[in-house]
């Protein structure tokens, strides 16, 4: 899976947690808490609700 941020290029998705959480710089914070909060996993369709999030608050 292909992943791609603001103006970015497409970049491979981290397949561990802690490297996924890394892509979201000074919101990665938040990114984790919200995995915790909504038992999010690193499955695809949790991920498209945490790439949905992410719109919410950037």
């Amino acid at each position: 899976m292909y992943y791609q941020l603001d103006e970015q290029e497409a970049s491979v998705l981290p397949r561990s947690k802690k490297e996924f959480l890394s892509v979201f710089g000074d919101k990665a914070n938040l990114i984790g808490k919200y995995f915790k909060d909504n038992k999010l996993k690193m499955k695809p369709e949790d991920l498209i609700k945490v790439f949905t999030y992410y719109d919410e608050i950037k």
